[in-house]
């Protein structure tokens, strides 16, 4: 039987489930890179989003993403991404439908920059196949772990 795919706006009840059964790598990233804690720091990620999806197999939560404006002068935004234990067992699905999320932020943003925890290999691998230019690891965040900044021009 294949698996039921579903991509949708954030609803409510999404944010709990995603925060209850959040990878490893990305709590660590998110309490790396901010004091608010989890729960707020995805609450916030999603009301700053001009974007935000959640993404389901079959009815799962395995991961919500969005992109946050850098500024409202400019076609600039901070993509993200938070995902369960789910998104490794559904690897190829995830990556299959992971690209076209581009195409649709191209209407509003021109230029995509954000930073992810050099801990975090899965996340980095994701990045650079969707086309992220990285750069080096450099301290960042409230302790100073070492963090690559990853960016693209759209």
């Amino acid at each position: 039987m294949a698996d039921k795919i579903e991509i949708r706006d954030v609803e409510p009840g999404d944010i709990d489930m995603l925060v209850a059964n959040m990878r490893e790598h990305d709590i660590q990233e998110v309490n790396a890179a901010t004091r608010m804690g989890i729960e707020n720091a995805v609450k916030t990620s999603v009301n700053l989003s001009t974007y935000s999806k959640t993404g389901l197999v079959n009815d799962e939560l395995v991961c919500i993403w969005g992109v946050c404006p850098i500024s409202l002068l400019s076609s600039s935004g901070s993509p993200w991404m938070l995902g369960t234990d789910l998104i490794k067992q559904k690897q190829r699905i995830f990556l299959r439908r992971s690209k076209p999320w581009l195409d649709d932020i191209r209407k509003d943003y021109r230029y995509l920059e954000n930073f992810v925890d050099e801990r975090n290999v899965m996340s980095i691998k994701w990045l650079k196949w969707l086309g992220f230019e990285m750069d080096e690891a450099e301290p960042y965040g409230i302790h100073g772990e070492p963090f690559h900044k990853f960016t693209m021009e759209i």
